[in-house]
């Protein structure tokens, strides 16, 4: 069962959180239910650019699974 924790999550975090154990990209990188609201949140314009910005710096990370946690990082790192 989905439960809809926000109005401000997009329809495609909704879909891709109901589909569990199915890649959502290319990547090999899983993504968490945390993560997954917080991309949601990002403006559906640039929204698919910072994903591969998020996997790719994941990746480059050694990282195997994008979490809440690794994207508040790489956010404040760009801030900075």
């Amino acid at each position: 069962m989905l439960v809809v924790k926000s109005m401000h999550l997009s329809p495609c975090v909704f879909f891709l959180r109901s589909i569990k154990g199915v890649q959502m990209s290319e990547s090999n990188l899983e993504w968490d239910e945390d993560a997954l609201e917080l991309l949601g949140k990002i403006p559906f314009f640039v929204r698919k650019a910072a994903k591969r910005k998020i996997e790719k710096t994941a990746k480059e990370s050694g990282e195997e699974r994008v979490t809440a946690e690794l994207m508040e990082r790489i956010r404040s790192e760009r801030s900075s």
